[in-house]
């Protein structure tokens, strides 16, 4: 059994070659496997190890003051996703490339899990707003999300000039799969006149564990070997498509269409709207 593992933390940094130095000897020091990205805004942390190593990285990172609070999110599997250390130094913690995106320009956007499955249990009227990507949303969702229709999240600002002048008055959730693009999605909606936008707090993965999959429909994308997990934050075998990026579940390998690695019915229905 393996512990997977993600956090993130805006913070000015300066010293971006000493912090690679320092990440990728952490963990390989720990035996812990993934991809930590270092920026002048930030890091973006995604590892997994065996349980014992986990604790003792994240008891390292702890005395660290600078990364000592920050909020990971944790899933088991029993393969290890990842099978490389790899830390990189990034323009962005997550790409945007929108200059009114800046976390610290906006707060109080945090909704916790708990609240957001009261407010969908009463009904209460939100514009519930999905900032992944297409081939996430294709997997799964939250019930009546708006589907963004992006391909990468750098696309993000231009759909986000397509939606209804009329949004700007209404109560707006984002979400994503850990959190990391709301904190920029926020300031940027914000910045552009909706006044009442809020984001999961911990994302999808964090709502997972505190109310299940209450209000939401399918699996939920993830960004390593694992490829999607469930409501319950396990695995669900879903598969690649190194074709189309689609993650392709368990009952679409069994269509015909299904040719891996570079052939799903996604690629197939993609063709046949074209012609």
């Amino acid at each position: 059994m393996y512990i997977n593992t993600s956090g993130y933390k805006f913070i000015e940094l300066d010293d971006l070659d000493a912090l690679k130095v320092y990440f990728k000897a952490l963990a390989i020091k720990h035996e812990v496997y993934g991809t930590v990205y270092v920026s002048h805004e930030g890091v973006n942390i995604a590892q997994a190890g065996k349980p014992e190593n986990i604790v003792r990285y994240k008891a390292e990172l702890a005395k660290n003051s600078r990364f000592n609070d920050i909020f990971f999110k944790d899933s088991t599997s029993e393969i290890l996703p990842f099978h490389k250390v790899v830390v990189k130094i990034k323009p962005e913690v997550i790409a945007l490339n929108a200059e009114n995106a800046n976390p610290s320009d906006v707060s109080d956007t945090h909704l916790e899990p708990e609240a957001l499955k009261q407010w969908l249990d009463e009904k209460r009227k939100v514009v519930f707003l999905d900032t992944r990507n297409r081939y996430e949303y294709n997997l799964g969702s939250f019930d009546n999300a708006i589907n963004p229709e992006i391909e990468t999240f750098k696309q993000f600002p231009d759909f986000v000039d397509t939606l209804p002048e009329s949004y700007k008055d209404e109560t707006i959730v984002m979400f994503c799969t850990g959190g990391v693009r709301c904190e920029k999605a926020a300031p940027l909606m914000k910045n552009k006149g909706f006044k009442n936008v809020y984001q999961i707090n911990g994302g999808i993965l964090n709502y997972f564990e505190k109310c299940g999959g209450a209000h939401w429909h399918g699996d939920c994308f993830i960004f390593d070997d694992r490829v999607a997990v469930n409501a319950e934050l396990q695995e669900t075998g879903a598969t690649l498509c190194r074709g189309c990026h689609n993650a392709v579940t368990i009952e679409m390998q069994q269509s015909p269409d299904f040719k891996p690695p570079k052939q799903c019915p996604y690629c197939v229905s993609k063709v046949a709207q074209a012609l």
